[in-house]
């Protein structure tokens, strides 16, 4: 949800409240509902703090899954990188080949796997390509100490590599249960429910309204925060994007540009989008 949608979520949830603050106050004694303002006060503020104190545990562990989502992701890009240097050690038909498929692995996660991780599902355009370096590496004629030095520690970066896109695929799924989603927002209404009955016909409209509108703007825009945490790849402002993968390729690429004259430089199985020349 981009942030002018959520402004205006805010904004009607709290004209709601308010306006339910204005129907009941109409029916509403002096002084209130409650014979014992302190008693009713004391009650709320047991219900209030147990809700403050479970959204917030949620935050944190929504925030950590956004972080480790981020985290992952520039593991997995800083894998790629030092894949490609390591090619750099192995002899010029292995090394070109493979960093022709590290190019193509890049550019699929970035237009292909990131758009799929949106809808929760993991691209098998990248898994293509992982299988195909996968199988270039185990096919490697070692010949060798530089190959033998090169291949260990491709496979030990690659642990890397693997590990870091299962973590990112794996934060796509939404982190807060769904039992959980609906204990908040039952506590939320609950909070407000419980506040429209401290209406009092005779206190200023004004005072009642900004007490209400206040408690409903934080509880809605935490429940928008929980829910975009939970979902880290929603391509909206603040989302976790591609920019670590995107940097690794650009560094890749300028190599290929800077290093070498157009005839040496590798031929790239792909088009722009990680999508293979020809099928395989």
């Amino acid at each position: 949800m981009n942030l002018p949608v959520a402004a205006l979520v805010v904004l009607g949830a709290v004209g709601v409240a308010v306006l339910g603050m204005y129907l009941v106050r109409r029916h509403a004694p002096v002084g209130g509902f409650f014979t014992s303002v302190d008693r009713a006060g004391g009650v709320f503020g047991v219900v209030g703090t147990a809700f403050a104190v479970l959204l917030a545990f949620v935050i944190f562990l929504a925030f950590e899954s956004y972080t480790n989502a981020k985290e992952e992701a520039r593991r997995e890009a800083d894998a790629v990188q030092e894949h490609y240097a390591t090619t750099s050690f192995l002899s010029p038909p292995a090394r070109n080949e493979l960093q022709g498929q590290l190019i193509c692995y890049s550019r699929a996660v970035i237009e292909d796997e990131w758009p799929a991780m949106k809808h929760q599902r993991r691209s098998a355009l990248v898994d293509r390509w992982a299988s195909r370096l996968d199988t270039t590496v185990f096919q490697l004629d070692v010949t060798d100490a530089n190959d033998d030095i090169a291949l260990t520690h491709w496979l030990e970066t690659d642990a890397l590599r693997k590990g870091g896109r299962g973590g990112r695929i794996a934060e796509a799924a939404p982190f807060v249960p769904r039992p959980l989603l609906i204990i908040l927002v039952l506590g939320g209404v609950i909070v407000l429910v419980y506040m429209l009955f401290f209406a009092d016909s005779g206190e200023r409209f004004v005072a009642q309204a900004l007490m209400i509108g206040t408690v409903t703007a934080i509880f809605v825009s935490s429940m928008l925060v929980v829910d975009f945490l939970d979902h880290p790849y929603e391509n909206t402002s603040g989302s976790i994007k591609p920019v670590d993968m995107s940097r690794t390729l650009e560094v890749i690429e300028r190599d290929q540009e800077r290093s070498r004259p157009p005839e040496q430089r590798v031929d790239i199985p792909c088009d722009g989008r990680g999508k293979p020349d020809t099928p395989s």
